[in-house]
């Protein structure tokens, strides 16, 4: 058998090609196996066509009918409010999932301006905010006020609503502190003076609730007033110390037109012991500007006394520190803190300035 390939014209005028071989066999009879090669015309994807019926011209095809419109994006989403640490910890690594910094300000609520400024301070330098709400009563003595400070949570939460924050932490005191709870985070050199030194055990309960505030809501930065400028520079030593991978930022003090430093326990104050609490600041401001002579500290912590004594104060403690150690100076330089902690009546109020 022998097989001969042939090229064979069908069609002259559409110019067709097909391949063929044509087989000789024993009974002489001969096949022809065509094999059709299509053209480039023919290869093209075939038209496709929408049958409409009569009256349907002047709509759309089906294949360009528009898609809906898509849902408007909301410029923000709803302040959320957690109450466990497990769903606010899941929370913050979606956040850090998405490549967000957290922002974070504790706070024992009751809140005002002062504690609004922390939140602006925190939405400058982080992508989402975290306000947590906690009397931690681990901060406060037998004798203090743990019972009677101030709380208002609904109108915690409003403010926070119109000050753009994302989540506010409102923990039950039962699920921060265990019944048999026996470990606690102790800074051992700066709370010995100062408000420690008045308030024994206060920081201890102040580092372990912020401490364990951190693990719960792993921020990236975290917000601290100076007006408690104790507690911020102990804050800064126990992240360090301890490894916490989280920025302090110290914001400034806010204070009411009159100089005085906002503070939750101002609503404690009557009317006459609202005036009188204006002798810390102006003891502060009677300082003037610091300049390179080095003064002496005393004479200046005795202008301080003199002026909160004429206000009807009752003086806790008024010096002037070095702000990384505490450690009260001898002779003053820009950068050292002078801080005051007086009795109004029953209150106890604080207030500092940094020269």
């Amino acid at each position: 058998m022998s097989v001969a390939p042939c090229v064979i014209v069908i069609d002259r005028w559409k110019r067709k090609r097909y391949n063929s071989k044509i087989i000789f066999g024993k009974a002489s009879r001969m096949k022809i196996m065509v094999k059709h090669q299509q053209s480039e015309r023919e290869r093209q994807p075939e038209k496709k066509f929408v049958l409409r019926k009569q009256g349907d011209a002047g709509r759309q095809p089906a294949h360009s009918a528009k898609p809906p419109p898509a849902p408007e994006k909301k410029d923000k989403e709803e302040m959320q409010v957690m109450h466990f640490a497990c769903e606010l910890t899941e929370w913050s690594r979606a956040q850090h999932r998405e490549g967000k910094k957290v922002g974070f300000v504790p706070t024992m609520g009751y809140l005002h301006a002062g504690h609004l400024s922390l939140v602006e301070e925190a939405k400058k330098n982080a992508d989402v905010v975290c306000v947590s709400i906690f009397v931690n009563p681990t901060q406060f003595g037998p004798e203090e006020d743990f019972e009677k400070y101030p709380r208002n949570e609904e109108q915690d939460l409003q403010l926070c609503r119109s000050a753009g924050v994302d989540v506010v932490y409102l923990p039950r005191p039962d699920s921060m502190y265990a019944s048999d709870a026996s470990v606690y985070v102790f800074e051992n050199k700066l709370q010995n003076g100062l408000c420690g030194a008045r308030r024994p055990g206060h920081f201890r309960g102040v580092c372990t609730i912020v401490a364990k505030l951190f693990n719960i809501v792993q921020p990236d930065i975290a917000v601290f007033g100076q007006k408690d400028f104790q507690q911020a520079t102990i804050i800064r030593r126990m992240i360090r110390d301890l490894n916490f991978p989280v920025e302090i930022i110290t914001a400034p003090t806010l204070r009411e037109a009159d100089g005085l430093a906002m503070s939750s326990r101002n609503v404690y104050l009557s009317p006459e012991e609202r005036q009188a609490a204006l002798g810390l600041n102006r003891a502060l401001m009677s300082l003037g500007t610091i300049g390179a002579g080095h003064p002496e500290a005393e004479p200046l912590i005795e202008q301080m006394r003199s002026i909160i004594t004429q206000h009807g104060l009752v003086e806790d403690y008024v010096v002037i520190v070095d702000p990384d150690t505490l450690k009260p100076v001898s002779t003053v330089q820009q950068g050292h803190v002078a801080l005051i902690a007086a009795f109004c009546g029953k209150t106890r109020l604080i207030d500092n300035r940094i020269l």
